[in-house]
């Protein structure tokens, strides 16, 4: 499978054995593909029961803008951004607009994503997009409670935002309703936002002592994993990143109720599982989370600059060969 890290050592060679081949020199020459396609390992965590990593085909190169929920490649190949709500002639432009500048002249994946940036999520959180799954709704209610975008139209009501102010306890509990399209609008969220205190990568300790969990894999303090055949503490540096992510801004969760009791959290704009994951101390729980992980991965960032266990394994006892 070729990466862009792959890519760019092909090039690479190319320059170098054109030193010695005139044809070769003038190949090479030639113009970049408008697109690159190739096959690429999913997560591997998040597989069937005793399955294979599952494979993803991956289209790369530059994008035509069709409209605010569909880009088309070079060679006409079309991906879809998701639903969008009703938008006036006016608001259609802003949001193609809004579009144009995000992507730019940058190249755009084919899962959706120009550098480390999730476009559907994008466009949800600044008010051009509508949640199609679980996952986006607090992308939603954030864009809806700050009248971003199409939610800026007076008729629309933008519900009952929390605020965490001097004058309003330092942990503010209430229920949301979620997107006004997926669950046909009929989904209502626990809501948790404050200041917390991080235990570590998936666990956040709200100043009123309630603790949640993150809807993210992620190691433990204890965890260990290896970089050059020396062991260092994956587990601690995981908390440490998202300790720095959070400073000492509040923190929105919601809770996801199907899935175990675990949650949702943000601060600001920026979806805390998300981080860990693209910044390589996480690993995927939902194929809308592999593209997250592919890119720690092939930037060796966080976990993969070495070896490690999934957390899951660590947690039920599995060591690396010849480890305490």
């Amino acid at each position: 499978m070729r990466t862009k890290a792959s890519a760019f050592v092909g090039l690479v060679g190319l320059g170098v054995l054109a030193l010695n081949n005139p044809v070769a020199a003038q190949e090479n020459a030639r113009p970049e593909p408008k697109v690159v396609k190739d096959l690429v390992k999913g997560s591997i965590h998040h597989r069937p029961p005793g399955g294979q990593q599952v494979e993803w085909e991956r289209i790369v190169g530059k994008v035509q803008i069709i409209n605010p929920s569909t880009l088309q490649f070079g060679d006409g190949t079309r991906i879809d951004l998701g639903r969008t709500p009703e938008l006036s002639e006016q608001a259609t432009k802003e949001a193609t607009e809004f579009l144009g500048k995000l992507i730019g002249d940058q190249p755009v994946t084919s899962f959706g994503y120009v550098e480390d940036i999730n476009i559907q999520h994008a466009l949800i959180i600044n008010g051009w997009g509508l949640a199609n799954h679980s996952s986006l709704h607090a992308a939603e209610v954030i864009a809806r409670e700050y009248k971003r975008g199409s939610w800026r139209q007076p008729e629309i009501d933008s519900r009952n935002k929390a605020k965490v102010v001097e004058d309003m306890p330092k942990v503010v509990k209430d229920r949301i309703k979620g997107s006004i399209y997926h669950d046909k609008g009929q989904r209502e969220w626990q809501r948790i936002t404050g200041q917390v205190r991080v235990i570590d990568a998936h666990t956040l300790e709200f100043v009123d002592g309630t603790r949640v969990l993150l809807h993210v894999v992620a190691p433990g303090l204890d965890e260990m994993g290896m970089i050059d055949g020396s062991p260092y503490p994956c587990g601690k540096e995981a908390a440490e990143f998202l300790r720095k992510l959070i400073g000492a801004q509040p923190v929105m969760c919601f809770l996801v109720e199907a899935q175990d009791d675990k949650w949702i959290g943000y601060v600001g704009d920026t979806n805390l599982t998300h981080a860990l994951i693209i910044n390589g101390w996480g690993l995927a729980h939902h194929s809308s989370l592999h593209p997250a992980e592919i890119a720690a991965r092939e930037n060796r960032r966080g976990l993969w600059r070495g070896q490690f266990l999934d957390p899951d394994e660590w947690r039920a006892g599995k060591r690396f060969p010849g480890a305490n």
